[in-house]
């Protein structure tokens, strides 16, 4: 993530060549950076489920997240100041991140607890 903060500014760039833009999309790098070991957590937590057979606490968890994601950038954006640094653009961004975070541990906290209540037994799945 550090790494990354340092190097935004080339990666949006190379993806837009409006300033403005550029901006925007060095700030949603910047934003979503700091999680994704979250994101990580929630692709092994999916990959665990989804071996196990037991893919609807991870849907519900999803869709669910992605629903409160929407509501909070809509309220973020309509109640916390807009200017001095900060737009409409970067709360959605850190509405994203924040709902990233949450949906990762969510996830890995339910995996632990559906192993630990004697799921977790890998099956065949094929195609």
């Amino acid at each position: 993530a550090i790494l990354m903060s340092f190097v935004t500014p080339q990666i949006a760039g190379a993806f837009a060549s409006d300033p403005v833009t550029a901006d925007s999309c060095r700030r949603y790098l910047l934003t979503n950076v700091w999680v994704w070991p979250f994101m990580a957590l929630e692709g092994v937590a999916d990959g665990a489920f989804t071996a196990c057979g037991a893919t609807t606490r991870s849907l519900i968890v999803s869709v669910s997240s992605n629903v409160l994601r929407i509501g909070g950038a809509y309220l973020a954006v309509h109640t916390l100041p807009v200017g001095k640094g900060a737009s409409a653009a970067d709360y959605v961004w850190l509405a994203i991140a924040l709902s990233c975070a949450i949906r990762g541990f969510v996830k890995k906290v339910l995996f632990e607890r559906y192993f630990q209540a004697g799921g977790g037994e890998a099956k065949m799945v094929t195609a």
